[in-house]
């Protein structure tokens, strides 16, 4: 019987499909909100600006919890 081989891409591909229509939306307006705000939109590093998404992902969504690397890869 052969083997099943993955690549990084093909994983990071299926690890992704999991995410609900919510989840997604949730994603989108966390994205938009932290990059708007005025204090912090331009004063910021890549880093810091996703650990305010995960921040503000995670306070609006009260079933699922997901990481900063989870976020950015999505």
């Amino acid at each position: 019987m052969p083997t099943k081989t993955f690549n990084r891409d093909s994983e990071k591909k299926s690890q992704s499909a999991n995410w609900t229509s919510i989840e997604e939306e949730h994603l989108a307006v966390s994205y938009i909100t932290v990059g708007e705000e005025p204090k912090w939109a331009n004063n910021q590093s890549g880093l810091e600006f996703w650990k305010k998404v995960t921040e503000d992902f995670n306070a609006r969504s009260k079933i699922v919890q997901h990481d900063l690397e989870q976020l950015k890869s999505q």
